[in-house]
């Protein structure tokens, strides 16, 4: 079974973090500008780790032109009715996301919080404390020794 991790998308592109690559099902990155300025998408694993032999690029302008093409045959061919609900589902699931993604926010925030009261008190107690700190304190310059 062959695992896929998520490819975080750094640019806001209709295609980052959907392209394989047809040879290692590895994920394509942009990896330079076409001729008209347009990001090119490559494998990889050819461009920067060597380890797949498909070294083609392909112009995102291009690419994005065809799957919109594409998808607006498949929707001219398809009953309305039947977009009217997929969007509906569609919507409903990123509303559903977005709630908890809000609750996760809250529970991060608040775990945070946290670790950083008990750190304050960790370095309080330190700081006030008349012991010789234990020796697993010191850094690397021996800041925090006597």
């Amino acid at each position: 079974m062959i695992v896929h991790r998520p490819v975080l998308p750094r640019r806001e592109l209709l295609l980052s973090g959907l392209l394989r690559c047809a040879v290692c099902n590895g994920h394509m990155r942009i990896e330079k500008k076409d001729r008209d300025g347009s990001p090119c998408f490559a494998c990889a694993g050819a461009i920067g780790k060597g380890t797949c032999d498909h070294r083609r690029t392909y112009n995102h302008s291009r690419l994005q032109a065809a799957v919109i093409d594409h998808l607006r045959s498949i929707a001219a061919d398809t009953d309305p009715a039947l977009l009217r609900e997929a969007a509906k589902r569609m919507h409903d699931q990123v509303i559903k996301g977005d709630k908890s993604n809000a609750t996760k926010r809250t529970d991060i925030a608040k775990r945070l919080d946290s670790v950083q009261r008990q750190l304050s008190r960790l370095a309080d107690a330190i700081q006030h404390s008349n012991d010789e700190p234990p020796k697993c304190l010191d850094g690397a310059d021996g800041a925090l020794g006597a």
